[in-house]
């Protein structure tokens, strides 16, 4: 009796085994794959955060020859 209580928790614990390995190998293979179809974003985190310091090249002063107020008539 004992010795076939054994055999059922040594052949439950390899079942158990196996399908764990089922679950973890593409698992695995999925992570892997992720890691290396995923560009690196700190790099170009890196470009974007430099991008901000960088005061952007001045176009002239600020001229709005439009008349906001109409000027009143010379008389």
């Amino acid at each position: 009796m004992l010795q076939g209580l054994f055999y059922a928790f040594v052949l439950l614990f390899l079942v158990l085994l196996a399908l764990g390995l089922v679950v973890l190998v593409p698992l695995v293979h999925l992570t892997r794959w992720l890691w290396r179809s995923v560009p690196r974003w700190p790099s170009r985190w890196w470009h974007w955060a430099k991008a901000l310091t960088v005061d952007p090249h001045p176009v002239g002063p600020f001229n709005d020859s439009r008349d906001v107020w109409p000027m009143p008539a010379d008389e």
